[in-house]
């Protein structure tokens, strides 16, 4: 099957790639598939520029990754020429009636699918023809990650890494609390605090052993992750994310990740993960000292699993 998997709000080094990568390389690797990135903040060229690629060139199956719904609303007549799937990442607390028309609508020309279970429990309530597909975007080597966990718990000093922070997306959290928090509660010495932001810091942490960091290559991101046990990722109450890749990432390379303002995809949620709050965090981290990694639930997304999800969400 020739397959083309297209992205319309692409940023270089962002997320997206890691998914399409995952996607193309991983649990479609027996198809032949093409990738085409269109830069987020150019909708309607974007659209344009997907029209052109879609009659020019013959594929079996189209599946956007990533749009604005209005984008896909505009897809709509491309679907009488191509068969096309899309992705669905959130539900945008402002726009909840909106959403829920227009997928009401899209459910007639397109396969929807999502990567949350939490994002499908939303659409499936909305959706009466047929349910979302649950499909993977990122493939997590639990042996690696536990390894890595593992190697990181049994240190005396720890390393913590607060990543994105962004206004409306993800907050900047009180840093100073959380330091206590973890070194009186956990009894580990924090040893550095990674923070990437553009955003200036209270003059009152000088004294906290902080380092600031704007853009991180993947490289770096790989040896931010692999060294750092904690990382602390404060969502924006109005803003409900999809299969973050943070959350994934950090799942990836054993890191705990605690998020008090949980995302909307609850498949990496507490209290058998490695996702916890605040509130939780004590127990988990006793609760991984005193027993075998064998607890940790990991989601289903082994090669084989993923594949098998994306060949019937296919169909």
């Amino acid at each position: 099957m020739k397959i083309l998997l297209v992205d319309m709000q692409h940023s270089p080094h962002g997320s997206l790639s890691d998914d399409a990568n995952t996607i193309k390389n991983i649990f479609l690797q027996k198809h032949t598939v093409e990738h085409l990135c269109l830069p987020d903040g150019s909708p309607i060229s974007n659209i344009l520029k997907f029209y052109k690629k879609i009659s020019s060139t013959h594929y079996d199956r189209v599946i956007i990754l990533s749009a604005k719904i209005t984008q896909i609303v505009l897809t709509i007549p491309a679907t009488l020429i191509r068969k096309i799937n899309f992705i669905y990442h959130f539900m945008p607390v402002n726009r909840v009636r909106y959403h829920n028309m227009v997928l009401g609508i899209l459910q007639f020309f397109f396969q929807i699918g999502v990567y949350g279970s939490g994002v499908k429990n939303v659409v499936d309530k909305i959706l009466w023809k047929k349910k979302a597909f649950l499909v993977p975007s990122r493939k997590i080597d639990e042996q690696a990650s536990k390894y890595f966990l593992m190697e990181k718990l049994n240190s005396q000093k720890v390393q913590v890494f607060i990543p994105g922070v962004r206004k409306g997306i993800r907050l900047l959290p009180n840093v100073p609390h959380l330091v206590n928090l973890i070194e009186n509660k956990t009894l580990y010495k924090i040893e550095e605090i990674i923070i990437q932001t553009n955003e200036p810091l209270p003059p009152d942490w000088r004294e906290l052993p902080i380092k600031v960091v704007k853009f991180i290559d993947s490289d770096q991101y790989a040896k931010i992750y692999t060294n750092s046990l904690f990382v602390i990722c404060e969502f924006d109450k109005e803003y409900e994310v999809r299969a973050s890749g943070i959350l994934l990432d950090a799942l990836s390379y054993g890191c705990i990740t605690i998020a008090n303002n949980h995302p909307i995809n609850i498949q990496y949620g507490y209290p058998h993960t490695l996702v916890t709050n605040t509130d939780h965090l004590t127990n988990l981290v006793e609760k991984l000292r005193q027993s075998t990694t064998e607890d940790i639930y990991y989601s289903s997304n082994n090669e084989k699993e993923g594949s098998d999800r994306w060949h019937a969400f296919l169909k």
